[in-house]
């Protein structure tokens, strides 16, 4: 199977109401391509939403950011070197401007199918 997609969902955060959190990822091994769209995460002044690959017991390698479009969008690619084997999962963090070597505040994760 080279294209899947899935959901990204609410991760176990108390300080974050999940239920208002979502994205959907559509990936394409063949292209080594993965989009990312939400039309729930909130703008967040002096913050940026970053996106992870997740592989076996490896460490999360940092994949990208999902930018703030018109319409309350936000999307994001995933970086194609990331991409020549499926990941495990994807996730998304909110972290400082310009984002981090590693993720600080998980907000969503989706296991790929």
């Amino acid at each position: 199977l080279s294209t899947s997609s899935t959901n990204l969902s609410g991760y176990a955060n108390p300080d974050v109401d999940e239920a208002l959190q979502a994205a959907h990822v559509s990936l394409d091994l063949a292209t080594r391509r993965a989009v990312v769209v939400s039309t729930s995460l909130p703008a967040e002044p002096g913050r940026t939403w970053q996106l992870w690959v997740l592989r076996g017991a490896g460490p999360p390698r940092p994949a990208g950011f999902l930018r703030p479009v018109e319409g309350g969008l936000h999307v994001g690619t995933v970086d194609s070197a990331l991409l020549a084997a499926a990941p495990d999962a994807l996730a998304v963090s909110l972290e400082p401007e310009g984002g981090s070597s590693s993720p600080t505040d998980v907000r969503l994760v989706g296991k790929l199918l």
